[in-house]
C-alpha cells in the first residue's frame, strides 16, 4: 500500500470513529449554556422535565422550540419528513422531537446522531428498560438507534368482571386477535333487551362509528392509497374483510356506537357505567372511577388485540415524545447527557409517580408492579409495532390533501350507514365508495 493510500485509510479511520462518538466523556459545563430542545408544548415540558432537568443542570438554560405550526400541518410531503427537515435547518435545535416514521427519512438526510456509540462511550445503563422497547427504538432506523422516548402511553381494554360472572361468559385474554375479542362480545349482544341493551365492547367512551374501522385497520397496517398517494385501496382484500368484520359485529350488538356527536363525560352516566358494554377501550387510568363513578362493579384489564402474525406487538403503543440529537448540533454531548436524564431511573420513578396526571409510563418500567389498580402485565408486556400510534393516522398521514381526506372520512361513514342501516353488501358498498373517491382524487391530481 502506498504512503499516501495509507495516509488516506488512517485519516478515514480517525474521521469514522469520531463521528460514531460523536461526543467524548466531558464533565458538565461550569458556565452557562444554551441547549435548544423542541417540544409539544412548553408548558406541558416545563411542567414534566422542567424543575428536575434544572436541578441537574444548574448551568444549562434550556431554551424549548415549540412545534404546534409543524404539528397542524397535514398536508403532504413530496418527499418523508421534509416538513420537519425544514424546520429543524430554520431553528437549529439540539434535541430533536419526532414520530417513529420520520426517524429513517430524517437518518438517510444524515440529521441524526447515531445514539449505540454515544451509549457505549458514556456507559449508558439500560437496566429496567425491556429489551423488547430497545428492538422498537433500533427498528424505527432500520437496526440503528437514532431515537428514543422516556415515556410511552398503551391502549387496554377494561372488563366488568361482574357481568362476565354474572353471565357466565369467560374473561378475555391478553393478545386475543380481532376476531376472537368480537365473538367473545357478540355472546353480550344477544343477552339485552330492547329497553336495557348490552354490547359487548365500546373501543371509546364516545364511541365514533369508524373508530373500530381504523382500530382494525391499524393491526392490521392498512393504508387507504397507494404508497404514491395516487391509487386509492377500498377494494383490496383487508379493507373488505374490516367493513366486513366491524359492521357485523354494529349488526349484532357486540360492538357499540352512537350517532351523536357530544355524550355526557360524567363517570357515572356512559354506557360502560351503566353496564350496558361489557368491555372498554382506554388509555392506562388510576381508577375505576374514571370510567364507571361510583359504581361497585369490579374492572379487569387485558391488552388490545393483536395481529395473529406478530403476537408479541401492538400499533396501540403511542410513543409519547421521541428524542434525538441533532447531528449538527455543537452541543452533542450535553443533549445526550440531558436526554439520558429524560430516560434516567431517577425520572422514571418521577414519571410513575406523576402518571395521575399525565397518563403516560416511563419506557424504565421494569420497576412497575402496578399501573392504577391493576396488575402491571397487560401494560408492558407488548413491544410497540414498527407503525404504532393513534389509528386515526391511516387518514392523517396519508398522502392526500385536506379536503381529500375530508372527503375519505364523509364517505366512510356513510359507507358503514349503508351496510348496518340499509343492510347492503359490503363488496357493492365498497366499490361505489372506491369508483366515488377515486374519481374526486383523480381530478384533483390531475389539477
Amino acid at each position: 500500500m502506498g504512503k499516501k493510500l495509507y495516509l488516506t485509510c488512517v485519516w478515514l479511520s480517525i474521521m469514522l470513529m469520531l463521528s460514531m462518538v460523536g461526543c467524548a466523556k466531558e464533565p458538565l459545563p461550569d458556565q452557562a449554556v444554551t441547549l435548544k430542545v423542541m417540544v409539544y408544548d412548553k408548558d406541558t415540558f416545563t411542567k414534566e422535565y422542567g424543575s428536575q432537568l434544572t436541578v441537574a443542570f444548574p448551568n444549562v438554560e434550556l431554551q424549548v422550540i415549540e412545534t404546534l405550526t409543524l404539528r397542524q400541518d397535514d398536508s403532504p410531503e413530496e418527499e418523508p419528513g421534509e416538513k420537519l427537515i425544514k424546520f429543524i435547518e430554520q431553528e437549529n435545535p439540539d434535541l430533536i422531537l419526532l414520530e417513529p416514521d420520520q426517524v429513517m427519512p430524517l437518518a438517510d438526510k444524515g440529521k441524526l446522531l447515531e445514539l449505540d456509540p454515544v451509549m457505549k462511550q458514556e456507559n449508558f445503563d439500560p437496566t429496567g428498560i425491556p429489551e423488547n422497547m430497545m428492538d422498537y427504538f433500533r427498528q424505527t432506523g432500520n437496526g440503528t438507534l437514532y431515537a428514543i422516548a422516556p415515556t410511552y402511553t398503551p391502549s387496554v381494554i377494561y372488563y366488568n368482571i361482574d357481568l362476565f360472572k354474572r353471565h357466565r361468559i369467560e374473561f378475555p385474554r391478553n393478545q386475543m386477535t380481532w376476531e376472537e375479542l368480537f365473538t367473545l362480545a357478540a355472546r353480550f349482544g344477544q343477552l339485552g333487551t330492547m329497553e336495557k341493551p348490552i354490547y359487548g365492547i365500546a373501543d371509546h367512551l364516545y364511541a365514533y362509528k369508524l373508530t373500530s374501522i381504523f382500530n382494525v385497520a391499524h393491526t392490521l397496517n392498512l393504508s387507504i392509497t397507494d404508497p404514491r398517494g395516487e391509487k386509492l385501496q377500498f377494494q383490496a382484500e383487508g379493507w373488505k374483510y374490516v367493513f366486513r368484520m366491524v359492521t357485523d359485529m354494529m349488526k349484532n350488538k357486540a360492538l357499540y356506537t352512537t350517532d351523536e356527536e357530544v355524550m355526557s363525560s360524567n363517570a357515572n352516566d356512559n354506557p360502560f357505567s351503566r353496564e350496558e358494554v361489557a368491555m372498554q377501550v382506554h388509555t392506562p387510568i388510576t381508577s375505576k372511577y374514571t370510567l364507571i363513578g361510583e359504581s361497585s362493579a369490579q374492572l379487569g384489564v387485558v391488552t388490545m388485540p393483536v395481529n395473529p402474525g406478530n403476537p408479541e406487538e401492538s400499533p396501540f403503543i403511542s410513543l409519547d415524545s421521541m428524542y434525538a440529537i441533532n447531528a449538527a448540533s455543537d452541543q452533542k454531548q450535553l443533549a445526550w447527557k440531558v436526554l439520558d436524564y429524560m430516560i434516567g431511573p431517577e425520572m422514571a420513578k418521577l414519571n410513575t409517580q406523576n402518571f395521575i396526571s399525565t397518563g403516560s409510563l416511563p419506557i424504565r418500567n421494569a420497576h412497575i408492579q402496578k399501573v392504577g389498580e391493576w396488575e402491571a402485565q397487560p401494560y408492558v408486556m407488548l413491544k410497540p409495532s414498527v407503525h404504532a400510534g393513534w389509528s386515526g393516522d391511516i387518514i392523517r398521514k396519508s398522502k392526500i390533501s385536506d379536503s381529500m381526506k375530508e372527503e375519505t372520512i364523509n364517505a366512510m361513514e356513510n359507507a358503514v350507514d349503508e351496510i348496518v342501516k340499509n343492510n347492503k353488501p359490503v363488496d357493492e358498498v365498497l366499490a361505489a365508495m372506491q369508483n366515488e373517491l377515486q374519481a374526486k382524487l383523480d381530478i384533483e391530481l390531475n389539477k
